[in-house]
């Protein structure tokens, strides 16, 4: 009688110790990851990007990219002993080492296996509303990871602020980064508007390098840029 207790004692801590496990895997995978280097601050390529944004529940995964912005769910399996998300559209997604908050996406296109990396920030949730990405909301968080800081700029600091207004700088008061949303762009990808045009960012050495478009288009109806370009010697940032 003493052996039956203990063997039933067994079974249920190991039950309790599987489901234990299970909880605390999915606790540590579900959440919302933002593509490395899409919101990386030296990131200055904005084009088009299948999968930058994931969320991960309990049954399901959610994709976000450039096109599919209302996001895409898909069901999974979890595989416990290797930590691996198994997605029914046969890609997947595993922890770069146990409670880590990096995850990578499998991706096997044309018999090309590669690896996306991720990073799990409560900062890419509010990114995402009931109808899917919200723009506005895209462009303020790159804003701050990419262009918000002060800069040096003929004698002067400038300073590029979160709310989007620019300080001590003659051609604009306004900003705002405009990621590619969509399947069609005049522009190349990577821009920001304000209230003296559009002008494309880049990054030189550390610095910010804006160039104006011009009004003229080339052959593919894509805007050419002018000649007008600013260098501002970057001093700090702000993320």
């Amino acid at each position: 009688m003493k052996k039956i207790k203990l063997h039933y004692v067994a079974i249920l801590g190991l039950v309790l110790c599987n489901y234990k496990f299970k909880n605390e895997l999915d606790l540590n995978l579900n959440g919302f990851y933002g593509m490395t280097n899409y919101f990386q601050s030296n990131n200055t390529n904005s084009d088009y990007v299948e999968i930058f944004l994931l969320k991960i529940d309990t049954d399901k995964v959610t994709m976000y990219g450039t096109v599919q912005t209302w996001g895409i769910s898909y069901k999974y399996k979890l595989n416990k002993t290797k930590d691996t998300i198994l997605i029914e559209n046969n890609l997947k997604i595993f922890r770069k080492n146990n409670y880590s908050n990096t995850i990578f996406l499998e991706t096997n296109i044309d018999n090309k296996i590669e690896f996306i990396e991720y990073q799990k920030d409560s900062n890419v949730e509010k990114i995402v509303d009931e109808n899917g990405i919200n723009i506005n909301r895209l462009s303020d968080r790159l804003n701050k990871l990419i262009i918000v800081g002060k800069y040096k700029y003929k004698g002067k600091i400038v300073n590029f602020k979160e709310n989007g207004k620019v300080e001590n700088l003659e051609v604009f008061n306004n900003y705002s980064i405009k990621p590619r949303i969509g399947t069609n762009t005049f522009f190349d990808n990577r821009i920001i508007e304000t209230e003296n045009g559009i002008w494309k960012y880049q990054k030189k050495n550390g610095n910010l390098l804006i160039t104006k478009y011009s009004n003229k288009r080339d052959e593919n109806d894509m805007y050419i840029l002018s000649n007008e370009q600013i260098e501002l010697e970057k001093l700090t940032s702000h993320q």
